[in-house]
């Protein structure tokens, strides 16, 4: 019976595919990891949120989330998502971020205050979304 041993470019063909399939697989565990201990959502340029805004940049981060830039497809304009953590904790003080900042809105509609402006709100994979205009300065 011969010693049967693999061709130098078959051998190189099954490595190259282990090592894509382990690489792939350790990105996706890290996602997963980030995502349950950090429990922030994970943001991709061009990725699009509830079929309706497409991710632009970061535009800052804090404690209770991020907000990024969008592109709102559906009113042809540009946009601020304040995207909170997914944590029962964020949640309840979203809430009440949410109903100050209405609060607010309809204290002052001439916008002689320069408030943030929440527009509305939505969940959308476990994080509450608050959809604002894009302002010059960071109030976020």
């Amino acid at each position: 019976m011969k010693n049967q041993t693999c061709k130098p470019s078959f051998c190189k063909t099954i490595m190259g595919q282990l090592i894509s399939m382990m690489k792939s697989t350790f990105q996706k565990l890290n996602w997963y990891l980030h995502f349950f201990i950090r429990s922030d959502y994970i943001l991709r340029n061009n990725d699009h949120i509830a079929y309706r805004y497409r991710i632009v940049e970061e535009i800052g981060k804090g404690s209770f989330g991020k907000v990024i830039q969008a592109y709102d497809h559906k009113q042809n304009r540009s946009c601020a998502l304040k995207m909170i953590k997914s944590k029962k904790k964020f949640y309840s003080q979203a809430l009440i971020e949410i109903r100050i900042l209405k609060f607010l809105r309809d204290k002052d509609p001439d916008d002689d205050y320069f408030n943030i402006k929440i527009l509305n709100y939505f969940q959308f994979r476990n994080h509450i979304v608050m959809f604002c205009n894009v302002t010059r300065l960071m109030f976020y």
